[in-house]
């Protein structure tokens, strides 16, 4: 990447993306309401439960999951 370019890039990424405040994952703004539906997903969830991934387990609670079907 040319040096001049780096400044461009920077405010295109700026403006473009965001970074979940739960996860820390560099997400595009137009991308973020699927990114807490990935992580709302009660399918997802079950599946983290039952691959003993107690981590992912805890993210979907922290993105707002809600049990309460």
């Amino acid at each position: 990447m040319d040096v001049h370019e780096a400044p461009a890039h920077t405010v295109q990424c700026y403006r473009n993306s965001t970074k979940c405040k739960v996860c820390g994952e560099v997400i595009l703004k137009e991308k973020k309401k699927e990114h807490l539906a990935r992580w709302r997903s009660h399918d997802l969830l079950l599946k983290s439960i039952m691959n003993d991934h107690e981590e992912e387990v805890s993210l979907h609670f922290d993105h707002g999951m809600d049990c309460n079907l």
